[in-house]
Parts: C-alpha cells; structure tokens; sequence
C-alpha cells in the first residue's frame, strides 16, 4: 500500500494536501508520508475523519477554495 501511495504522490502536481486528524481509515503516519512525497504540498489539517468534505463541509470548502485561488494568482 505504502508503495502504491508513493508512486501516486509522484503524479499529483503541487498543491494542498489534506492530513485529517482523526481518521481511523488511514493512519496519521501514511498520510503524512504520502504528503512528503508531492513536491510543493502545502498541508492542511482538517479536524475531520476520513472524509472531511462530509464531515466539515465549510472548512472543506474554504481549503479548497484557498488553493484555487493561489492557482489563480499563479496564472
């Protein structure tokens, strides 16, 4: 699994990248790990579980919307 999370960290582009704190689904150490692996992620920690557009829908909403706005600026 680590293998498979690492090789798809390759292929994402820089971005936001989301550690959830309390998901029982995906242990703290493999997302963060995961994160290390994406050149340029900035993390976020949403106080959520394992689905935190469900979860916490607004806070959810405002990472995502920072991020496309950055983007944006970028242009």
């Amino acid at each position: 699994m680590r293998a498979a999370a690492e090789q798809s960290a390759l292929a994402l582009p820089p971005g936001t990248s989301a550690q959830t704190t309390a998901d029982s689904l995906t242990p703290a150490t493999l997302q963060y790990e995961l994160a290390a692996a994406v050149p340029g992620a900035q993390p976020t920690e949403p106080a959520t579980g394992h689905l935190p557009f469900l979860e916490q829908p607004n806070q959810w909403l405002e990472t995502i919307t920072g991020f496309l706005a950055k983007q944006n600026d970028a242009r």
